[in-house]
């Protein structure tokens, strides 16, 4: 809430260092030359201008008079001189307006009349002026006229006009009874969008439009003051054309009034515009109205709690820094004491920052009492304090309230528009020093019937260095100064400091490595970007920094916000692979190791699999994807392989009558070196002195890879032996028991005897031997030795004298 123990300190510290001293205020209407009567029948006074229309940077006044011209002065350094303009309006003159309503940098003037018409003059060229109401598609009939302001509502850069109806008897469906929204399409005329918009307000006594931007989104929306018991009207901006009446929600229909102005300050220094409201007085439901912006589209009336009772009818009011010690300080005209109707001074509220506002009753000099309805605020003699004009009803003359001053510093602010309408009319203005903010809003046509200077002073207090001004302007441009000197006028345009546009930017930020994406500028004269080429849209492969400079359609020179382009690399991906170890084996594998930029990423095999390890793989092709949290994508393929199989290429030679027989082996395939195997000894390529019969060759190679043969040694011209029982003279029979890992041997029971059994490999090494009494038994189970391997053996019996040598396969399932 405004007024926290911070601001408390703030002013008890300025006060201790004696930084705040007396002020006064002096009326030197006539020793400025200001020196005539309003010359009104109408009780509520004539509207006032303290705008500079000739824009020589020195305060002029101009002031609406009942049923006769205007009255010109135009500012000479300080002293007033009356100027003629040609201009001749007819009824109870109300508002007086400067504004640039065709944007042709010189300013037009509008004027409104109760009971009479509204009058738009165009400035032709050195103060020459043609009324051009109708041909601008306005009213031109006699109406209950009141206060008027433009605004540019659409943000189209042309100022359009709301005009308020003091009237409740009539049609409420004809507009010429109705408060009146014009719309201006640009080419010097105007539409009445009232009824579409939503803001004629119905039949009402309205005396003032008041557009201020009270939820700052750049989108002017509307405070209508209703007098005679219906309320202030706030209208916000759809940003489509059309407004909604948020008077309920937003708080601001509370208790009797009759409203008479409505001006628009930030009394606390938060960065929102708050609405002090008049009203007549004499009672707490008809006191003013002081509402506080809450920052969340409603306001909440802080009058009782911080400004002490306004007894007499309160008219036109103002906010301005008096003092310059900034903070925002409270003008209010008045006309006359309810109930006693006995005129009395107007109201000069100091915001005292902690304490709320103290009414100050002796810094106007000579403060006389007068009927006084409109007000207005500027600076006579350019010495950076603003100074006050009260417009006051026959026989008083106008009071012109010259500042003295303190020793406070100040900065003066005149803005003007390029894309934005040509007198920036709807900016924010934020002066940033000593870790305050300030904030000022532009406007045309304000309070009551009144219109305020164009250049806007903020007071520094005793800073002696304004940190930075931000300007933001109708379009959205934003002029940023840095480091300005106080006591100092500046004029700001639009865009002339805007270097903060931003690249558009078509494709992936980051982009991957591989692709590319295209930085776009705004549409422009011009183009230099900083790779030196000339085109509007650029295409990058590489990453960097990117800046283009514009020369814009109004011909200002810009720059972008350095853009900083990031490509993600291409991960280093290490592969190593462990091929098959046999031939149709499934032992084969695949690691990836994933070196990148640190950020996240998975790796996809295309079947479900995740992960930088494959196993149990055979021979084949297997393809990955990376893809990392940017979506950046890679793929690739890796083979497993498998050596061809192992295979044995034999040159066998028979045995015969006189000879054993032979093997030659040749080895091709699998991985060296081999181990050869023939019935279950070594042999190193060759094996001699082969008995004629079938032999078991196993190969194995470096990686235990096996391949498997049967060999058969034939006898010279003879057959192959070809089973494993035999029969002889002996009466024997051999079997081979695989799934018992045994050799059974049977006989008869008749058989007695001595048997001795010996198992040979097929080279002749003895493997084991037996010796068995076969008295009683009739068969013998032998278990296969425990280093035998598959493989041909011989099993040879000798009985009685007598030999039988039987080959044999043997499966072991060991």
């Amino acid at each position: 809430m405004w007024g926290e123990a911070k601001y408390s300190f703030f002013a008890m510290f300025l006060l201790c260092l004696g930084l705040i001293h007396a002020q006064t205020f002096s009326n030197e209407a006539v020793s400025r030359g200001i020196d005539f009567t309003s010359g009104t029948l109408d009780t509520w006074g004539s509207g006032v201008s303290f705008f500079d229309f000739n824009q020589d940077g020195w305060d002029d006044l101009s002031f609406a008079r009942e049923n006769q011209a205007p009255i010109f002065y135009q500012n000479n350094q300080g002293n007033f001189q009356e100027v003629s303009m040609g201009v001749f309006p007819q009824g109870k003159a109300k508002a007086i307006l400067w504004a640039d309503y065709d944007n042709d940098y010189d300013l037009d003037l509008f004027l409104t009349a109760l009971d009479g018409k509204i009058q738009l003059y165009q400035n032709q060229g050195n103060f020459s002026f043609l009324e051009v109401s109708a041909a601008a598609g306005l009213y031109t009939g006699a109406a209950r006229n009141y206060g008027a302001a433009f605004a540019d509502y659409d943000r189209d850069g042309f100022l359009d006009l709301y005009v308020c109806r003091y009237d409740i008897n009539g049609d409420s469906s004809n507009l010429s009874f109705l408060n009146n929204l014009y719309h201006n399409n640009g080419d010097g005329t105007f539409t009445d969008v009232s009824i579409f918009a939503g803001v004629d307000d119905g039949l009402a006594q309205s005396f003032q439009p008041v557009w201020f931007d009270f939820n700052h989104d750049f989108w002017p929306d509307l405070y209508v003051v209703n007098d005679k018991q219906e309320p202030g009207r706030l209208y916000v901006n759809n940003q489509d054309g059309t407004f909604t009446d948020l008077t309920l929600s937003a708080n601001l229909a509370d208790g009797s009034s009759d409203l008479m102005t409505g001006t628009v300050g930030d009394f606390n220094n938060d960065n929102r515009l708050d609405l002090f409201v008049s009203n007549i007085g004499g009672s707490s439901s008809f006191s003013p109205r002081l509402y506080e912006n809450r920052g969340d589209s409603t306001f909440i009336n802080v009058y009782n709690s911080l400004i002490s009772t306004m007894d007499a009818t309160t008219w036109g009011g103002l906010w301005f820094d008096a003092d310059n010690d900034g903070w925002q300080d409270l003008y209010v005209a008045t006309d006359f004491l309810s109930p006693l109707n006995q005129a009395v001074p107007s109201y000069f509220y100091r915001n005292t920052i902690s304490a709320g506002f103290t009414q100050d009753s002796v810094s106007f000099l000579a403060n006389p009492s007068a009927q006084s309805h409109a007000v207005a605020r500027g600076d006579v003699n350019q010495d950076g304090f603003y100074d006050l004009v009260v417009y006051n009803e026959e026989p008083d003359t106008s009071f012109l309230w010259l500042n003295n001053g303190t020793s406070n510093n100040y900065v003066k602010i005149t803005l003007e528009g390029t894309v934005s309408n040509s007198f920036a009319i709807g900016s924010f203005i934020q002066v940033f020093a000593g870790g305050q903010q300030y904030t000022q809003y532009t406007m045309c046509g304000e309070n009551y019937i009144g219109q305020n200077s164009q250049h806007h002073i903020f007071g520094l207090a005793q800073l002696t260095m304004i940190d930075s001004v931000w300007v933001e302007f109708p379009s959205g441009i934003i002029n940023k100064y840095y480091n300005l000197p106080v006591n100092q006028s500046y004029h700001f345009i639009e865009g002339e400091t805007v270097n903060d546009f931003f690249i558009n930017v078509v494709g992936n930020m980051p982009f991957c490595a591989g692709d590319s994406i295209q930085l776009w500028a705004p549409e422009a004269l011009s183009y230099v970007w900083s790779t030196g080429d000339l085109t509007q849209a650029i295409t990058v492969y590489e990453e960097g920094s990117y800046q283009v400079e514009i020369i814009d359609s109004l011909g200002l020179t810009r720059q972008s916000v350095i853009l900083f382009v990031e490509k993600i690399e291409a991960p280093q991906i290490s592969i190593t692979t462990q091929n098959a170890q046999c031939n149709n084996s499934a032992d084969g594998s695949i690691t990836l190791m994933v070196a990148n930029q640190g950020q996240s990423y998975s790796i996809n095999w295309g079947d479900t699999i995740l992960g930088e390890l494959r196993q149990n793989l055979s021979a084949g092709d297997y393809q990955y994807t990376y893809v990392d949290a940017f979506g950046c994508l890679l793929s690739d393929t890796i083979s497993i392989l498998e050596p061809f199989p192992i295979n044995g290429q034999y040159d066998i030679s028979p045995a015969s009558e006189s000879q054993l027989g032979s093997l030659s082996i040749v080895i091709n395939g699998g991985t060296s070196p081999y181990l050869s195997l023939l019935s279950g000894d070594t042999i190193d390529g060759q094996a001699f002195d082969l008995s004629p019969g079938m032999y078991a060759l196993i190969i194995t190679d470096n990686n235990d890879c096996l391949y498997e043969d049967s060999i058969v040694i034939p006898l010279e011209n003879d057959t192959v032996i070809n089973s494993s029982v035999t029969r002889s003279n002996l009466p024997f029979e051999i079997f081979n028991d695989v799934n018992q890992s045994q050799i059974v041997i049977h006989w008869p029971m008749k058989v007695k005897g001595a048997l001795e059994i010996e198992l040979f490999s097929v080279l002749g090494k003895q493997l084991s031997s037996y010796n068995v009494d076969l008295a009683g038994i009739s068969n013998l189970r032998l278990d296969y030795p425990n280093n035998i391997r598959d493989g041909w053996y011989i099993l040879q019996l000798r009985f009685k004298n007598n030999t039988l040598r039987n080959p044999m396969l043997i499966r072991s399932q060991r």
